[in-house]
């Protein structure tokens, strides 16, 4: 669900240039809708994940966790509160704000399962997706920092962080499938 309504955010975002003349997309904007609708199904994905594996989080993995989130939140904190507290609206204020936030939780939770994937034929797919998470990140916080200073542009090379993010997501469910056919054959 989340991947969808990211991709619905996409194609909101695409479409923008085509009917106004070429203009860049505003920054906040419709799209941005769906792009931040991505974190709760892909948080509620993460808990039943875990409930899956059944495995209990080991403390070093509640501790990585905790520095994940705290470096990347601070990282992005770094990047843009010069430039937020210039926001020329509530509105893109509160957007900044919540990709600050939602972004370092979602690779904190990250952090959080590949402490309990283990190597595991089953766990391997997760891991790509974990990759495939924290070029999702760096897309993000890259392109939140870009837009804040004004020099971002469609085309410009951090696009390419979400489509190879989304790619090994794609690239997770042949494995998962892989996965699934040899324990198949197996049995």
């Amino acid at each position: 669900m989340g991947v969808l309504a990211w991709g619905i955010g996409a194609v909101l975002y695409s479409t923008y240039p085509l009917f106004n003349g070429g203009q860049e997309t505003p920054y906040p904007w419709y799209s941005d809708i769906g792009y931040l609708l991505l974190y709760p199904p892909m948080l509620m994905g993460f808990i039943i994940l875990k409930q899956h594996f059944k495995g209990k989080i080991p403390l070093y993995g509640v501790i990585v966790a905790v520095i994940v989130f705290l470096a990347a939140f601070i990282i992005a904190i770094a990047l843009n509160v010069d430039k937020l507290s210039q926001a020329s609206t509530i509105t893109t204020y509160l957007v900044t704000l919540i990709y600050m936030f939602f972004d370092p939780m979602l690779l904190g939770a990250t952090a959080l399962i590949v402490s309990i994937l283990g190597a595991n034929a089953e766990a391997r797919p997760w891991w790509v997706v974990s990759v495939g998470i924290l070029l999702l990140y760096l897309g993000n916080l890259i392109y939140t920092y870009l837009v804040l200073i004004e020099v971002y542009v469609s085309g410009h090379f951090v696009d390419i962080a979400w489509v190879l993010g989304f790619g090994f997501f794609g690239i997770a469910a042949l494995v998962a499938r892989g996965t699934a056919k040899t324990k198949d054959i197996m049995h």
